[in-house]
């Protein structure tokens, strides 16, 4: 099969490491990993690393149910052609039967050292509801009130939210850009692992729980508007507008105040996501982990639950 895949005969293959308990990222268990060193016959290796389904009954049912290995397999299969070679880790293979899959990538371990709409997974406010009840049971001291009354109205309105966050303009979005999904390069570029729930949605998203998630909130208190103006920045010069923001504002309606309102209210995302993940089992196994990501979170809603 790895020959067809790489289209070159295949003399063997050796799992070259077992990192649990040790690598970043190993305290999430949605999936199982293995790292690869496939010798070729000409002489050649290359490494590779491939995700199946976690190997925890119920992590593999909840993630299976809410069709998020079927999205990151679609992104591969559908997406990953026309996004940006240098934000996602080159794909060998992404094969999928029935509630299986292995998606096959390029090792990046090497890159550890340099660390110091469509198909969008579907909103369930029952399976919501039941992982505030089981982070609660796990962590009852971690939520304030005005936070879990938020949370609550968000599930029984998503619809509303939803239609409010589609009215304004959308891309590609990640869904899950927090550092443990980051790898950098030697050239000083980085991407993303990890496309489970990607989607089309507001630009605000990633950069909303990429912050909420990464900074403690009396720095992020202090520096978030100046960094959503320099997200602004550099949006317009990747988008090649000569124009800057005033160009922005003209063609798209984006602005500063705009960035920071969609920054405010997808601030729901980052809680949801924060909840499902430290209530649904143990999707995250570190306690610390939990701990110290949920209140970041709660203290980025604070704001917004005023």
């Amino acid at each position: 099969v790895v020959s067809l895949l790489l289209r070159k005969p295949v003399a063997r293959i050796e799992q070259t490491k077992d990192f649990r308990g040790v690598a970043v990222g190993d305290a999430a268990i949605g999936t199982d990993r293995a790292w690869l060193l496939i010798h070729v016959v000409d002489g050649t290796r290359q490494g590779a690393f491939v995700k199946v389904p976690s190997p925890t009954f119920f992590l593999r049912v909840v993630l299976q149910w809410t069709g998020l290995y079927a999205n990151e397999i679609h992104f591969y299969r559908k997406i990953l052609a026309a996004v940006p070679k240098n934000i996602c880790c080159p794909c060998l293979a992404a094969l999928s039967d029935g509630s299986r899959f292995a998606i096959i990538l390029e090792d990046l371990t090497y890159a550890c050292q340099y660390w110091g709409e469509e198909m969008r997974p579907p909103f369930k406010p029952v399976l919501m509801s039941a992982t505030l009840v089981g982070l609660k049971n796990n962590f009852p001291a971690l939520l304030r009130r005005e936070t879990e009354s938020l949370f609550c109205k968000y599930v029984w309105h998503a619809d509303a939210v939803r239609t409010y966050w589609d009215k304004h303009p959308r891309t590609l979005c990640h869904g899950d850009a927090h550092f443990g999904n980051v790898y950098f390069k030697p050239d000083r570029s980085a991407g993303f692992f990890d496309w489970q729930v990607v989607s089309c949605e507001s630009p605000m998203r990633d950069v909303t729980y990429f912050l909420q998630m990464g900074m403690e909130p009396g720095l992020l208190a202090k520096e978030e508007r100046g960094l959503i103006a320099f997200y602004l920045e550099c949006l317009c010069e990747e988008m090649g507008l000569k124009g800057g923001r005033a160009e922005l504002k003209e063609l798209h309606g984006l602005d500063e105040d705009w960035a920071c309102l969609h920054y405010r209210t997808h601030t729901l995302y980052s809680l949801t996501a924060r909840i499902a993940t430290g209530g649904a089992g143990n999707f995250v196994t570190s306690r610390r982990v939990v701990e110290e990501l949920t209140t970041r979170i709660v203290s980025a809603g604070h704001w917004i639950a005023l």
